[in-house]
């Protein structure tokens, strides 16, 4: 029923305007349907008045409550836009003049145009739409009408006055024109007035012209700074994370100034910042999330960390809710290239989880110990010396990222709290740790032999050529 009224509300924004300027009286298909229309809307009074409604998340169906609702907003509103005008016109059959200015009130079908908005705007939820766009499509909608009305208005205060020698209609030539002719001049006319760029080709004469075309050009321009307010608005409204970002970038550059920071870490903070935000926006992630319920900021989580979650092969085998219990400790950290995740002699009190990029374990001479990328994780040996108590564990080697790495981060802390409702983790992270450290023993030694045998080799005597 709602989608009705609109599709016929609709129908007299388009059909109604023409048809009080230009149409004149006659009787025909189309005043059949306004008489349809007229019923419908008196329908509609009735249905409102056995519709309940929503307050504040509540469904209030009591009938006086919802009468008494009715009658106190939309009823009088309703009530002039369904009076049955048409009947009106046609009853003044004698009087020439009466039949002209009987057209007039039906004008008043015009203000079912809010119920219009109420009832889009009711939908919203429903059918997800963008705020920001429904508030622009209501503004270019509203102008659009208004323009719409206003040119049919144009003619018709021309007729009112039985078209004088000196108004515009007369002195155009539009008299014996199309009606289509007619509406196109009228249109521009409105239009002319509403953007205030002149009075179109010809200004007003008469006393009416002048009112018609000041209250019109008063109207219009309203309209357009409305629109230019709303839609500056709505540009940095609809792009609020792009603004912040914008603006975050501007504070660092003062910054930079003000520090008067080396151009070499100006560049590491702008790359980091770039890459960090890469897609130009920046959120408050913490107090989003924090302001839902844990179930759904976990499911949040996992979505988050997908990626991680099927390239890290430790989370492939703990269950689904340590998993769970995992990623909703884990925080996501940007490298850019030559930044240390981590330095020798550091307290070690996080493990880390590669996401993206390669990161590389070096001693402090340089050299390459290990090369860590996609779905590795490192810093297990120093979590697990915290978890056996010894809590002064620092880092024995640098960590470096070679690229542009994304790194999730746990701390020991995190990980301790997780540990200790599912022990089956440590286990877990513990043979894994101890297999790791089997492996590298046996790199070390036989690194150990090779360079054994080198030296065994340069000791040799070279022997005197025969």
């Amino acid at each position: 029923w709602d989608l009705l009224i609109v599709v016929c509300v609709a129908y007299i924004c388009v059909v109604l305007p023409p048809r009080i300027a230009f149409a004149g009286v006659d009787i025909g298909p189309l005043f059949i349907i306004d008489l349809i229309l007229d019923f419908i809307f008196m329908f509609d009074v009735f249905m409102n008045l056995e519709t309940g409604y929503d307050d504040s998340g509540v469904t209030v169906m009591g009938a006086r409550d919802v009468r008494m609702a009715y009658l106190s907003s939309w009823f009088l509103v309703d009530i002039v836009s369904s009076l049955p005008y048409e009947l009106v016109v046609a009853l003044q059959s004698g009087n020439d003049t009466l039949r002209k200015y009987s057209r007039l009130p039906r004008i008043g079908r015009f203000c079912r145009l809010p119920r219009l908005f109420s009832y889009i705007s009711k939908w919203q939820d429903s059918l997800t739409l963008n705020s920001h766009s429904l508030r622009m499509f209501k503004l270019v909608f509203l102008i659009l009408v208004f323009a719409h009305l206003n040119g049919c208005l144009q003619f018709l205060v021309a007729e009112l006055e039985g078209f004088p020698d000196q108004g515009w209609v007369t002195n155009t030539g539009l008299l014996d024109a199309s009606r289509a002719h007619q509406y196109s001049y009228s249109l521009f006319k409105a239009l002319s007035h509403m953007l205030c760029i002149g009075y179109g080709e010809e200004p007003p004469a008469t006393h009416a012209e002048i009112w018609v075309t000041t209250l019109s050009m008063v109207t219009g321009a309203s309209l357009y700074i409305v629109l230019f307010g709303i839609m500056s608005s709505l540009m940095l409204s609809m792009d609020r994370s792009g603004a912040m970002y914008e603006e975050r970038m501007a504070i660092w550059q003062e910054y930079f100034s003000y520090c008067n920071l080396p151009r070499s870490l100006r560049h590491r903070i702008t790359a980091y910042l770039k890459h960090r935000y890469y897609t130009r926006k920046m959120f408050d992630e913490h107090s989003l999330l924090m302001g839902l319920p844990q179930g759904l900021r976990t499911d949040i989580y996992l979505h988050l960390c997908e990626e991680l979650i099927l390239n890290v092969p430790i989370f492939k085998a703990c269950r689904v809710v340590v998993v769970r219990a995992l990623v909703c400790k884990m925080v996501r950290e940007a490298y850019t290239p030559g930044d240390l995740v981590f330095h020798k002699g550091e307290p070690a009190d996080n493990l880390y989880f590669i996401l993206s990029g390669i990161v590389q374990i070096e001693a402090d001479d340089g050299n390459i110990l290990t090369v860590l990328s996609k779905g590795s994780y490192f810093g297990e040996f120093a979590l697990l010396a915290w978890l056996e108590g010894d809590q002064t564990t620092h880092r024995m080697a640098n960590a470096r990222s070679v690229t542009y790495s994304d790194i999730y981060a746990l701390t020991c802390a995190d990980f301790k709290e997780v540990a200790d409702r599912f022990p089956e983790v440590v286990n877990l992270l513990r043979r894994i740790a101890d297999a790791r450290n089997a492996v590298n023993q046996a790199r070390r030694s036989a690194a150990s032999e090779v360079e054994g045998a080198e030296v065994m080799v340069s000791q040799v005597p070279p022997q005197a050529p025969s």
